[in-house]
Parts: structure tokens; sequence; C-alpha cells
């Protein structure tokens, strides 16, 4: 009779262990699944950031190159300022509303080709602006297109200063040269200045020395 009750007890000890290791695989399997089943989810969240990030990119840049302001921004705001340039166009009509001159603003100061024209819209001048001040190549015309004058500004203290060779042509003929003047870096005369008759003929030459007249000749 011990010997079966003996028996008894040993298995139901044996029953009891089996009982916990079950249970215990089956808390090891559960939680197995839930981390598999979070890094699913989260694996599903960073394809979806990513497939996000990409549509919007693709669309910034299909926006970038439809618009070429949105361009300018973009690549100002890849810089160390803080703002982009206010660039707007500028324009100035006669009173019949007849285009006088058109231009570019940036930062409310005419930068940039301005073209300026007659009451038929004939080209008058053509000249370059930075900051508000005339500084590069200028060329005016007469009513008829021909040329009336050309040359190059330089902007220095905040003052056009003409540079270099300049050229004025007779209005009354094809381009006859009227008379040439020549410039020194600072916007004094320097070197010979030449005039010229009607007929093309020389009338006078002077010779200045950085804004100076050193000799005059007249013929």
């Amino acid at each position: 009779m011990e010997n079966v009750l003996f028996l008894i007890t040993v298995l139901s000890f044996i029953g009891y262990l089996s009982f916990l290791a079950m249970l215990a695989f089956n808390s090891r399997k559960n939680l197995s699944n839930n981390y598999l089943l979070t890094e699913r989810r989260d694996s599903c969240k960073e394809d979806s950031g990513s497939q996000l990030e990409v549509e919007q990119n693709s669309t910034k840049e299909k926006q970038s190159v439809d618009n070429p302001n949105m361009r300018q921004h973009e690549r100002c705001n890849q810089t160390e300022y803080m703002e982009c340039p206010e660039t707007e166009p500028f324009y100035i009509n006669y009173p019949t509303g007849q285009l006088a001159i058109e231009g570019t603003l940036i930062n409310r100061r005419l930068s940039g080709m301005r073209r300026s024209y007659y009451t038929d819209s004939a080209p008058k001048a053509i000249d370059v602006y930075l900051n508000g001040v005339r500084d590069g190549q200028c060329e005016s015309y007469y009513p008829n297109g021909d040329m009336k004058c050309e040359g190059v500004y330089r902007a220095i203290a905040g003052n056009p200063a003409r540079i270099g060779e300049w050229r004025t042509y007779w209005e009354e003929t094809n381009n006859e040269l009227k008379e040439i003047k020549r410039y020194d870096s600072n916007g004094k005369k320097h070197g010979v200045s030449e005039y010229y008759n009607i007929n093309g003929n020389l009338t006078r030459r002077i010779t200045y020395n950085h804004g100076e007249e050193t000799n005059r000749e007249d013929y």
C-alpha cells in the first residue's frame, strides 16, 4: 500500500513539473510573437516614413523645376543667409500707357539691365545697374535707331563714373564719329580726347593726365 501511495506521489510531481514547463514554453512563445509583431510594425512605420519622404522630395523637385523662383528660394535656404533677395520687376510708362523704362529691382534698388524706349517703342538706351547705380556697358540710340553714344560706367563711391573709352556719334550721319573721350579707372579724363565735325574731320585734340589738361590742339 505504501508503495502505491509513493508511486502516485511521484507521478503527481512529474505531472506538475510538466505543467510548469508547458506554461514557461507558452509564455516564451508569446513574448517572441509580440517582439516580431512590434518589429514588423516599426518596420512598416519606417517604410511608410521613407516613402512619404521620397514622395515629398519628388513633389518638391517637380515644383522646383516648374517654378524658377522656388529654385532660387531653395538655393538661398541652403546658404548662410537668412533671407533671399527681394526681386520684383520695375516699369515706368508714358502718360499714354506706352512703356518708357523697364528693369529689375533687387531689395528695392535697380539692378541688372535697364532698357528705355521712345514713345514709338524704339530703343532709347540700354545700360546696367548695380544697387541703384549705373555699373557696366551703356548704349544710347537716336530715334532713328542709330547709335548715339557707347561706353562703360563703373560705380565709384556710390556714383556712376565713366571709365575707358567713350564714343559719341553724329545724328545726321550714318554713325559718323563725333568725339572720343578717354577716362582712367577713377572716372577722370585721361589720355587724348578727340573731336570731329560732321564731315568726319578732326577739329580738336586735348590731352589729359588723370583729370588735368596738359595740351590742346585745334585744327
